[in-house]
């Protein structure tokens, strides 16, 4: 019995395994096709997904791709490029380690 109820909690890790972020967007931003408002936004990735969510609970699905940077970042920033007036984000820095994750990708 407590052999099986191991392999069941190891089965279960892979879905518990997604991080979550908060990031601030001071303007109105474009990620993927998607427009969001100035606000604060949860981010949560699983794998090669992106879920952005609103205080509202509006969730936004982007790809994503984590890669490592030179050095440590201090805090966790969404970092946007405008583009034609608009900004587009780019990437999320995550504080206290090299993984930067790059959105729509």
């Amino acid at each position: 019995m407590l052999k099986r109820l191991a392999i069941l909690a190891l089965l279960c890790v892979p879905f518990v395994s997604a991080k979550s972020y908060v990031i601030s967007l001071p303007n109105k931003t474009q990620v993927g096709t998607a427009v969001l408002k100035p606000g604060d936004y949860s981010l949560s990735v699983n794998g090669s997904e992106a879920v952005l969510t609103d205080d509202n609970g509006h969730r936004t699905k982007v790809t994503a791709k984590v890669e490592a940077a030179d050095a440590v970042f201090p805090y966790t920033s969404a970092v946007c490029t405008p583009v034609n007036g608009v900004d587009q984000l780019e990437y999320v820095a995550i504080k206290g380690t090299k993984d930067k994750i790059l959105l729509n990708r």
